[in-house]
């Protein structure tokens, strides 16, 4: 290295001998652009406890609370989640299945693209004896770690709605996301 008394004369050339230090490489949390990404989610249920509610005036729907949980196990989205819906039936078929709608917010924790934190999830949906659809939207101010900033909506629909309550079947759905 060259020191002040070494340097050529004529211009300054301290730059020379000024130490400088090289920041560390970190590995930064992957960044989506502010447009929508598409991914796969595919999550089994894993416990589902449903509890009637008996309104203190008898009346002609069938509300229940329903806690469950589930384990997301797609490349895109995996981790754990508790759920909470509120599933009012509303009437039952000529087959004597029920149909009804369920409206609640799941609590995910886990990764989502590489990117580690916790989020909650409103939930809406329909279900008519044996099928179920239902919304996502995702609760944006909920999200921790590295998941703040994360905006988006997503759907799912199951074929066999009594299948789906049981562990370890398989449900297909997707989200639609973006990072601010």
């Amino acid at each position: 290295m060259l020191s002040h008394a070494s340097a050529p004369a004529g211009p300054d050339y301290h730059f020379l001998t000024t130490p400088f230090k090289v920041a560390a490489a970190t590995k930064a949390a992957p960044r989506l652009s502010s447009s929508p990404t598409t991914i796969q989610v595919l999550f089994t249920t894993s416990s589902w406890d449903q509890a009637p509610v008996t309104p203190s005036t008898p009346v002609p729907l069938a509300p229940s609370i329903v806690t469950t949980e589930r384990e997301f196990k797609g490349d895109a989205m995996r981790g754990f989640a508790t759920a909470t819906y509120v599933m009012t039936q509303l009437s039952t078929g000529d087959d004597g299945d029920p149909s009804g709608v369920f409206t609640g917010t799941l609590v995910f924790e886990g990764t989502i693209l590489g990117r580690k934190g916790a989020v909650a999830l409103h939930t809406r949906g329909s279900y008519d004896g044996d099928s179920v659809e239902a919304r996502w939207t995702i609760v944006s101010e909920s999200a921790s770690g590295e998941l703040e900033g994360i905006t988006g909506h997503g759907s799912y629909a199951i074929a066999d709605a009594t299948a789906s309550r049981d562990s370890g079947v398989e449900v297909e759905g997707e989200l639609v996301l973006s990072f601010d």
